[in-house]
């Protein structure tokens, strides 16, 4: 979503009363706002919409979400009215008082849809189970207490013997997890998270037979199995992605409820576009992904091959150019001389490029972008574009970590990392082992060293960690403790260089790098041939 500027506004729109929520929609917003509201209470395709705010000018669909966000983030300080979805059929604004006009979907159950009031503020707490969370600001201030549901995201079953779509299927409740990722008012449960603070459970399944796609989503009460309420999707198999996108949007308009802060319009801006419309490379996309789980070298290698192909099948996906970044990176570490690393740094900055000619505004993107800014020695530049990705990325727990975590490894973002790690793990219901991790990187740049060391003590084992840990129990005085913590890094990874970890990771020197290549060395970790300063 494009940032506001004072050129966007325009004067207050709509019948007395409805004025105030519309001081700053920008011009296409505004006029959607003014069809909408002549039309109050009846669902509105589209297709209508965008040909009545863009008559003979072909956009994408993804400029009338825009709009519609603008929309809804206005509504969110005046309740006079609500901009709904209706799933598969349009958008109605319904004004306090009228009701909405028109049947509602026969596929819905109406218990879902009274439990939504509840869902988000209203009373009956105890019998939606609801989660309590803390919410602190970064700087330690006063604490908010918010109430928000538990939904837990199960896997979704495969009716099909097909490795191709069981693998897509696998993926499909990740795909879900992320569209409602960030809405700060729903805890998002996942595959791997407990569930047993969810108080409802989404199943799905998918059916592929003879070149046809079938998608089913049931939302449980995890306590008594009751369904309250349920959807499906049908269409051809050449359309599958187009077919989840529609899916995943549809269950997040459901699950979500009215949008009303600007952080979860921000970060669902888009979230729901099919990430290319070519299946092969989706497949071979998600092949490479599952391959750099392994991480050893066979399994990296298998993923760049995955990767490369799918990024020639599509050279506008942009997700499988970041992916194919982050595997690249993965291979740099580990590579046997200068120059194997200087190609394999090479041959990440050009998909590094690719994915910011396709998604500039992506949080990801933005953030394997500031590591781009960093190997041409632009510091502010990729401190501006990690400050941005955060801003992008909202209420998204996954986002914010790795910001503060890549981040805070190439240049100095204060406690501002430290306060996303934090903001992290409130909005995430099982904070994962790499927050600590993160954390530990934030608070060695933040030059927090016991923080950092109690952190990443806690964090899996890994070079990184072992190297920041070593070097912040030397800032304490501790050089046995840190002396150790080098032999487990020497003994679990002997090719292991510090000098190259910094070449690799293009860590501002002044801030970072050449602490950790010098206190290593001093600490007896054998130095590689790689400049210090580049």
């Amino acid at each position: 979503m494009a940032t506001f500027h004072k050129s966007h506004l325009v004067k207050p729109i709509g019948p007395e009363g409805l004025d105030r929520p519309y001081q700053v929609l920008r011009p296409h917003s505004a006029e959607l706002y003014r069809y909408l509201l002549a039309r109050q209470g009846q669902v509105i395709g589209k297709a209508e919409l965008m040909d009545a705010v863009w008559p003979n000018i072909n956009v994408t669909e993804n400029s009338l979400y825009q709009c519609i966000s603008d929309i809804r983030r206005a509504l969110s300080d005046h309740p006079v009215g609500q901009l709904q979805t209706v799933p598969r059929q349009g958008y109605r604004l319904v004004i306090s008082g009228s009701g909405p006009v028109g049947a509602a979907p026969r596929s819905r159950d109406r218990r879902w849809a009274m439990a939504l009031p509840t869902l988000f503020g209203a009373a009956a707490v105890a019998a939606l189970s609801w989660h309590h969370v803390g919410d602190t600001t970064p700087a330690g201030g006063n604490v908010l207490t918010m109430q928000t549901p538990g939904v837990a995201i199960l896997p979704f079953a495969v009716t099909t013997d097909s490795d191709r779509w069981t693998l897509i299927g696998e993926n499909m409740s990740t795909v879900v997890a992320r569209g409602l990722s960030g809405n700060s008012r729903l805890r998002v449960f996942g595959r791997d998270a407990p569930r047993d603070q969810a108080a409802f459970e989404l199943k799905g399944r998918l059916n592929a037979t003879s070149g046809a796609i079938g998608i089913e989503a049931h939302l449980l009460e995890r306590d008594t199995g009751r369904s309250v309420w349920s959807q499906s999707w049908q269409g051809p198999e050449g359309e599958f992605l187009a077919l989840q996108a529609r899916m995943a949007q549809d269950v997040a308009a459901e699950l979500g409820g009215p949008a009303t802060d600007a952080e979860t319009l921000q970060a669902q801006s888009g979230q729901h576009r099919p990430a290319t419309e070519n299946l092969e490379a989706y497949a071979l996309y998600l092949r490479g992904v599952r391959a750099r789980r392994d991480m050893t070298p066979e399994a990296v290698a298998y993923s760049r091959d995955y990767l490369t192909r799918a990024t020639a099948l599509d050279p506008d996906f942009a997700e499988a150019w970041l992916a194919l970044s982050v595997t690249l990176n993965v291979l740099s570490h580990r590579a046997s001389s200068r120059q194997e690393a200087t190609a394999l740094i090479d041959a990440r900055a050009a998909a590094v490029e690719r994915a910011v000619a396709l998604a500039p505004d992506a949080p990801a993107t933005l953030i394997e972008q500031a590591w781009l800014y960093a190997l041409n020695r632009e510091f502010n530049a990729a401190r501006e574009a990690v400050r941005h990705a955060v801003a992008r990325a909202g209420a998204d727990p996954e986002m914010l970590t790795l910001a503060a975590m890549a981040g805070n490894i190439r240049v100095d973002l204060g406690e501002a990392g430290v306060g996303w790690v934090e903001k992290a793990r409130r909005l995430s219901p099982a904070p994962r082992p790499r927050y600590d991790f993160a954390e530990g990187h934030a608070r060695f740049t933040a030059r927090d060293w016991a923080g950092a060391v109690a952190a990443l003590e806690r964090a899996p084992a890994h070079p990184s960690r072992f190297l920041y840990q070593a070097v912040a129990e030397a800032k304490l005085g501790k050089d046995a403790a840190a002396r150790q913590t080098l032999a487990r890094l020497h003994q679990d990874y002997p090719e292991f260089s510090a000098d190259l970890y910094v070449y690799v990771e293009a860590v501002d020197m002044e801030l970072n790098g050449r602490m950790l290549i010098e206190e290593a060395a001093r600490l007896g970790l054998p130095r590689g041939d790689y400049p210090i300063i580049r």
